[in-house]
Formats: C-alpha cells, sequence, structure tokens
C-alpha cells in the first residue's frame, strides 16, 4: 500500500525564518515517517541550499504521515536536524527580501490541483535581474542556484533500497476524499518572473 508523507523544511537568515513544504510517496509500506526524516538531506537540500544566502541555514525537517481524509489514527511524525548553511553569496542587499524566484511543479495529469510550485528563497541583490527588471538574469548565480532548486525537487529520498518521491498534492482532493489526490512529478521547471512574496517583505 503506497504511504504519503509531507516533509516541512525550516529555514532562516539573519533577517526571518522560511517554511517550505514538500511532499512524497512510497509503495513501500515498511518506510516511516522516521526513515524519510533521517535520509532526507541529500540532492533536495543541496537544491534548497543554493538559493538560500551563506548567512542563513537550513534547520530541521519534519516529516508527518499524510493519512486519508478521515482517518482517526494519529499520523507517524519525525523530525530531524539538518543544520545546513545556504550557499547563495549575493554581494549585498539591495532590493527587498519579497522578491523571489518560483519552480513550476509539472505532472502528466491535467486539472486544478495537478500541478503545484515552489519559492527559491529571497533574491536579495537587484544584479539577479536582468535590464528592466522584469526578469531573472540567466546570467547571474541566483538564477543557477534555482536550476540546483529544480533538480532537487525531483530527486528521491533514498532508504536504503527504497525510493521515496517527490509528488504534488491537492489538499482539496484529499478533504474530498478522492481517489487520486496526489500527483506524480514530471518535470520542475524554474520561471525566469520574479514573484513578490508579500509575507516576507520587511517593509513597514
Amino acid at each position: 500500500m503506497a504511504k504519503l508523507f509531507r516533509a516541512v523544511v525550516h529555514a532562516h537568515d539573519t533577517q526571518q525564518s522560511f517554511v517550505t513544504v514538500l511532499h512524497y510517496t512510497t509503495e513501500d509500506g515498511s518506510i516511516h515517517a522516521s526513515d524519510v526524516a533521517s535520509n532526507f538531506a541529500g540532492t533536495i537540500t543541496t537544491g534548497l541550499r543554493a538559493t538560500l544566502r551563506t548567512s542563513g541555514q537550513l534547520d530541521d525537517v519534519t516529516v508527518t504521515e499524510v493519512l486519508p481524509f478521515g482517518t482517526l489514527t494519529p499520523p507517524e511524525q519525525s523530525t530531524h536536524v539538518l543544520n545546513l548553511a545556504g550557499t547563495f553569496a549575493p554581494g549585498g542587499q539591495s532590493i527587498d527580501t519579497a522578491l523571489c524566484g518560483l519552480v513550476d511543479l509539472k505532472t502528466n495529469v491535467a486539472g486544478r490541483g495537478t500541478h503545484g510550485w515552489t519559492y527559491a528563497y529571497p533574491m536579495i541583490e537587484v544584479a539577479q535581474l536582468a535590464a528592466g527588471g522584469e526578469s531573472i538574469s540567466s546570467s547571474g548565480t541566483y538564477w543557477t542556484g534555482m536550476g540546483t532548486l529544480a533538480t532537487g525537487l525531483v530527486a528521491d529520498v533514498v532508504v536504503g533500497s527504497s525510493h521515496v518521491t517527490p509528488v504534488v498534492f491537492s489538499a482539496a482532493r484529499w478533504r474530498r476524499a478522492e481517489a487520486n489526490y496526489w500527483f506524480g512529478i514530471t518535470a520542475a521547471v524554474r520561471s525566469s518572473k520574479p514573484r513578490w512574496l508579500r509575507k516576507r517583505t520587511l517593509i513597514v
């Protein structure tokens, strides 16, 4: 029987804290939340660190099993400390921390709730934008970091000989108790359009 897990990655830099939520599935019924958490560090954490400035770090990951909607049994949960420093080194802060990149998560299913996305960490400096500021510079280190993030988002968590595979999770479909509420990721595509994530802004 397939299992579904939610992985919540906590991170911070010198100015604020961040939460990134990812989902994974496995056909190996012997895999537990603790297995996913303790084996989480790898390609995905390399990807996350690539847009997190060097003054920040990935703190920990909390993995929770997602049970079918309405299940009364408490889900398994496990937290694993990461303490991994960011690797993005901007040349000083010159734009608001709300500005960031986004990676689209594609699946082979059409419809609402069947595709997802993950935000990169703050862009920090205006030099990472192309002239005019309407796109992320393809020659910048932030764009390169977004590519590393995209690679991490499609990578499996390997537990022994078993693979825990990234998926897009639809909370709406889960709440409706539909038969399918997660979908395999076929591609992670970085967007050149900068995003303004209001909850990250430090403007008062």
